[in-house]
């Protein structure tokens, strides 16, 4: 109590000197000769992501005016500029703006102008190749975004960071920085934040060579974007699509996109951001094996104001096609322009991408027919690769965790905001109605804030949503996962399966070897179901030794499958007693599926437990479908 009579006396100082602040900005204001923008640039985010050109153009209006702005307005002019460049492609321009807002920034500068400058003077360095650089920018904005409590600038630089991070090849890094990312923009339920956040997994994904899902999280994106209207982003995912399926060498595919792509475009009147659109042809066709074509369509980005890096990779590709047609003399000319790129590009030494100058550099000398160099060269290429490729395994494996807190931390961030909220209407109720009855307004917030701290302690309870011993889901949570889930299948031919899992002849297990072991038991058959489950799968324990897992998109037989290992997984593992004595544990399963008709939680649940009681009449160790019951 005595704590919350300091917060209370320290919060009403604050108050009264907030209030004696800005009685006294309004008097200054009467006398003020600052201009006032006639427009409001701070609520300028949707229109400048639906129509950048048009927004560009009415902020140029105000050019002249900047100059008599006020520091706040002048700022946010500048931001909102910037903002419309780099949607537009104005790289130049862009630049130049971001370095005359952060020239202007003082210590008084508003938190989020200064942390949203520092987030695109980071994307600034990124497209430089300046990822150290970079690193540094995102790393001052999330700094700045947190203390000011600016979660959508927070979000935008850890997922920044993440995609730089990517750049280098840093994959399990910049995925850990991005569930984080995912977690936070998922609590303030923001559907551009996730769709971007989507956008940079369909990248990481992309290079990692994991083509498949890369093309399922642009095509998440690409559809938000597109209901939002946000032409830049469109463009950018249909080209990160275009990339994946060059990657994937599904060049038909990729060609379409990167023509889909040149046609987006057309909203911005920046031409050079064609070189894009050529890239990705010229590489395609390059890889597809179409020298002669390749050549022509490179030659022509080359000559556009592309990004360094990318001039880097299409004069590789160049290189291999000239080796390919026997033009070795220019072919050795353009290796060497590739490797004078890189060679400015420090942060690059380790990735496969500059690696690949190794190799290329083999062909080259094999084609000339310097043997023993080539292979000298190629046995460097793959020693180094051999130790790329070790690292991309471990990030493969770390991708497979589960993102277990992903609503432990949704719950705590909604609990922090709407305690934010309240308090703050707290104040504004303060300063506008209740500071001359201070004594009464005491008595109020003492009331308050123990009605608020009793809901707060209420709801931390309700946080408890996880199971202590197997480390699962509880009980509460799985079937509030799937009610909401289900609430969701609009599509009646949306998958969805149920599955049930009960330990056998548990409680002779704990009555002949004592609770200790069942506890182990019971959090082993956790970690092997865990172990066999996708990402977006669930896993509860409901029970003293029943488990029930969630899978959406997952139809009868696949989940059959993944019972069935399930089964085969639990029989080979061999649990030990304290005395070290080893023993064979079986387990009884029992599966059901949205068959067409809508279900509901309650119903799903009760014919899996069918199918898991049938299970155990047939004997244990065994897999029931509930539907081949009743077919039968």
């Amino acid at each position: 109590m005595r704590q919350l009579l300091k917060v209370l006396l320290s919060f009403l100082i604050s108050s009264v000197i907030v209030f004696s602040a800005n009685s006294a900005n309004s008097a200054n204001s009467a006398n003020s000769d600052i201009i006032q923008s006639p427009i409001n640039f701070v609520t300028m985010d949707d229109e400048i992501h639906r129509e950048p050109w048009l927004s560009y153009l009415k902020l140029l209006e105000y050019k002249k005016s900047a100059l008599a702005m006020s520091e706040s307005d002048a700022l946010w002019w500048l931001l909102r500029k910037a903002e419309t460049e780099h949607l537009l492609y104005f790289k130049d321009d862009f630049a130049k703006t971001v370095q005359q807002a952060q020239s202007k920034v003082t210590e008084q500068t508003p938190e989020e102008i200064a942390s949203k400058l520092n987030v695109f003077s980071g994307m600034l360095a990124t497209i430089n190749g300046d990822y150290a650089i970079s690193i540094n920018f995102f790393n001052k904005a999330l700094s700045q975004a947190k203390s000011a409590g600016l979660n959508i600038i927070y979000i935008m630089g850890k997922q920044e960071l993440a995609y730089s991070r990517s750049l280098t090849e840093s994959y399990d890094t910049s995925l850990i920085e991005l569930q984080g990312a995912y977690v936070e923009a998922f609590a303030l339920e923001d559907t551009f934040l996730l769709a971007t956040i989507n956008e940079t997994y369909g990248a990481i994904y992309g290079y990692m060579g994991e083509y498949e899902q890369s093309v399922e999280y642009y095509k998440k994106a690409l559809d938000i974007y597109e209901q939002l209207g946000y032409q830049y982003h469109i463009a950018e995912a249909i080209f990160g699509l275009a990339s994946t399926y060059r990657y994937w060498k599904k060049y038909e595919l990729a060609t379409a996109q990167f023509e889909l792509y040149d046609k987006k475009i057309s909203y911005t009147p920046n031409k050079d951001l064609s070189f894009y659109a050529a890239y990705g042809l010229g590489m395609t066709l390059a890889e597809k094996g179409d020298c002669l074509k390749a050549i022509e369509v490179i030659d022509s980005a080359l000559k556009l104001n592309g990004m360094v890096d990318y001039n880097g990779e299409l004069l590789k590709r160049k290189t291999v096609c000239l080796i390919t047609l026997g033009q070795l003399i220019e072919a050795e000319k353009q290796l060497e322009k590739v490797k004078e790129i890189f060679g400015g590009f420090p942060e690059l030494d380790g990735p496969t991408w500059k690696l690949e100058i190794i190799k290329i550099e083999s062909e080259l000398e094999h084609a000339k027919g310097n043997e023993r160099a080539a292979y000298l060269l190629a046995k460097d290429y793959y020693q180094k690769y051999t130790k790329s490729t070790a690292r991309f395994d471990r990030v493969r494996t770390a991708m497979e965790i589960e993102r277990k807190d992903v609503e432990i931390s949704l719950l705590q961030q909604k609990a922090e905001v709407q305690l934010l909220q309240v308090e703050q209407q707290n104040q504004r109720n303060i300063l506008q109605r209740y500071i001359i009855f201070f004594v009464v307004f005491l008595i109020l917030v003492v009331l308050v804030l123990l009605f608020v701290q009793n809901n707060y302690t209420r709801k931390i309870y309700a946080l408890s949503i996880k199971d202590p011993l197997s480390n699962l889901y509880n009980r509460r949570y799985i079937f509030d996962y799937l009610d909401k889930l289900l609430a969701r299948q609009v599509d009646k031919k949306s998958e969805l399966s149920v599955m049930m899992v009960d330990i056998d002849d548990f409680k002779e297990l704990n009555n002949k070897y004592g609770h200790p072991f069942g506890d182990y038991v019971i959090e082993k058959i956790g970690e092997i179901g865990q172990a066999i489950l996708r990402n977006d799968d669930v896993m509860a324990r409901i029970g003293g030794e029943e488990y029930l897992c969630v899978l959406p998109r997952i139809e009868a037989q696949q989940c059959l499958l993944i019972a069935q290992r399930f089964l085969k997984n639990v029989n080979q593992y061999k649990f030990t007693t304290e005395n070290g004595m080893t023993l064979s544990i079986t387990v009884s399963i029992g599966i059901t599926s949205l068959s067409g008709a809508p279900l509901d939680g309650p119903t799903l649940y009760t014919q899996a437990d069918e199918a898991l009681y049938h299970s155990k009449q047939q004997g244990k160790n065994q897999v029931t479908v509930y539907h081949e019951i009743t077919d039968s």
